[in-house]
This record gives structure tokens, sequence and C-alpha cells, in this order.
């Protein structure tokens, strides 16, 4: 079966479609395991994303 390459999660939070695979290289680059390449990533991704939905003043 050939690997998944955008997993739900990404796919949720509308990344990339290579995202996957630059996670992959990075967490290589730096001898880090990909969990946590991930997780990073995401928390950052989460943290600097502006909220499409989000109401002015709450």
């Amino acid at each position: 079966m050939p690997r998944q390459l955008v997993h739900d999660h990404c796919t949720s939070i509308r990344m990339p479609w290579n995202w996957h695979t630059n996670m992959t290289e990075i967490a290589k680059k730096f001898g880090i395991s990909h969990s946590e390449i991930y997780r990073q990533a995401v928390q950052h991704f989460l943290r600097v994303r502006k909220p499409e939905h989000a109401s002015n003043g709450k």
C-alpha cells in the first residue's frame, strides 16, 4: 500500500500537498523524530495563522 502523503490533520487545517515531504526532510536534517517535527510544525502553524471565522472584538 502506498504511503499516505497528506494526513487527515494536515488536510483539516488546509496544509499544502507537499507539506509531509518537507517535514520529513527537515526531521532528517535535524535528526529529530518524525512525530516531533509534525508536533512543532502544527503548533507553529496554529500560532501564526489568522482565524478565518473569528469575530472582531471576541
